[in-house]
């Protein structure tokens, strides 16, 4: 059923849509959408991790009427990823058509509008930033989006120095750690409770155990644990890994109004710091900062200014979750033994529409493995599991929505007849 209402910012009107009739077709079963909570005015939801994705989860929860309480492992917000001086909010840029990059274009103009309506303009600038092909496979990968209808977002320039580089208009340079501190106002953080397991009860709530010997019932549950997902999930077959960065904090070097990023990034200076940044190892566990890390990230934005005049005033060391096809991993958790179960014949059946809709652990869900561009890609995650929780249409294309199913690394190793 189609009607008319109030339109949004300059629009007098818009058009609004009801689906009457959900359509049965149980083509991809596997990715079949969760249950709704039922009645959800007034419930309760309990987000385990205080970074940016679980912080802007639980503002959407609650700006929808949800009682919020988030547990933090740390004695703080942002103690992880989330937790750097100075980061950069820009898409990855793939080849246009790609899967990856759509995802990544989608969520970068979801978090502006999120920013641009949150955040107080001291925590974000707008000032656009720059990607630059330091190489010919990404000269030819940016070149591609020269014929295409996008420069209201991002153009190709093949003049600009020291390469040709994409400039991405609405891009930023954030306060990560500060974000997270104004988010985090108003609600009930339950500090130095880590998770440990959980359990469904017959009343319909879920109990949370902590390892400080603690319990708390809440109608659902959304993991936003980054680098810790790795351990909570390790029965599942997820393909997490968690990524050691560490950045490095110079004395300003550049009067850059907008970050630069080529082999590394460098930030605007905020406050007398300058970031630049990050090493990448994964599943390597080394909280020290390492010297030979700083002298990576200083080679690694050479192109930029002589790094002979850097004075190095501090590094920090983070880390992040990261899934094996790059993709974050969101939505509603799985019921892993029914998939085993359910869909053990993918690999013989010739007929692969017919087959029973998915299970789920009931109202628990996950938005996690964002790496390096969480920034953006929380923001989906959060908008996502409200659209799951509320039954409302998907704020992304189901076909992409399908691409961060907690389940997709499970049915790939299925349809392959792999062993499990």
């Amino acid at each position: 059923m189609l009607s008319l209402k109030e339109g949004y910012s300059r629009k007098r009107q818009m058009s609004s849509a009801v689906l009457e009739k959900k359509d049965e077709n149980l083509k991809d079963a596997w990715f079949t959408r969760c249950e709704p909570l039922a009645k959800p005015k007034g419930k309760t939801a309990l987000i385990i991790g205080a970074g940016v994705a679980g912080l802007a989860t639980a503002g959407e929860l609650a700006k929808n009427g949800f009682k919020v309480v988030i547990a933090e492992a740390n004695g703080e917000v942002a103690t992880n990823g989330s937790g750097n001086h100075c980061g950069a909010l820009m898409p990855l840029v793939t080849k246009p058509g790609v899967n990856l990059g759509r995802m990544h274009l989608n969520a970068f103009l979801q978090a502006v509008r999120f920013y641009k309506a949150t955040l107080p303009k001291s925590l974000i600038k707008f000032n656009g930033c720059i990607d630059y092909a330091f190489d010919d496979e990404l000269i030819k990968r940016y070149g591609s989006w020269q014929t295409q209808s996008v420069e209201d977002i991002f153009k190709f320039d093949d003049s600009l120095k020291p390469y040709p580089g994409i400039f991405i208009k609405d891009g930023a340079y954030a306060r990560p750690r500060e974000i997270c501190k104004f988010l985090s106002g108003g609600f009930e953080i339950l500090f130095n409770h880590e998770y440990e397991s959980m359990a469904h009860l017959q009343n319909g709530k879920i109990s949370v155990k902590f390892k400080n010997g603690k319990n708390l019932e809440t109608d659902i549950l959304v993991f936003c644990t980054g680098s810790k997902s790795s351990e909570i999930f390790n029965g599942y077959d997820m393909q997490i890994s968690s990524v050691r960065g560490q950045v490095t904090h110079l004395k300003p070097v550049l009067k850059n109004a907008m970050p630069l990023s080529a082999k590394g990034y460098i930030c605007p200076a905020v406050k007398g710091v300058q970031v630049i940044g990050a090493t990448y190892a994964r599943n390597e566990i080394y909280d020290t900062p390492k010297v030979e890390d700083n002298t990576k990230n200083l080679s690694d934005v050479s192109e930029f200014f002589d790094i002979t005049k850097a004075t190095i005033i501090g590094s920090r060391v983070g880390y992040r979750s990261y899934s094996g096809d790059r993709f974050p991993i969101i939505g509603a958790l799985h019921d892993e033994e029914f998939y085993k179960q359910n869909y053990k014949g993918l690999f013989w059946s010739k007929n692969k529409d017919n087959n029973p809709k998915a299970s789920y652990e009931k109202n628990v869900f996950v938005n996690f493995a964002h790496g390096s561009r969480g920034l953006g890609t929380a923001i989906l995650g959060a908008n996502s599991i409200v659209d799951l929780v509320l039954d409302r249409p998907l704020c992304i294309e189901r076909s992409l929505f399908h691409e961060l199913h907690p389940a997709r690394f499970l049915i790939r190793k299925l349809k392959k007849g792999l062993k499990l």
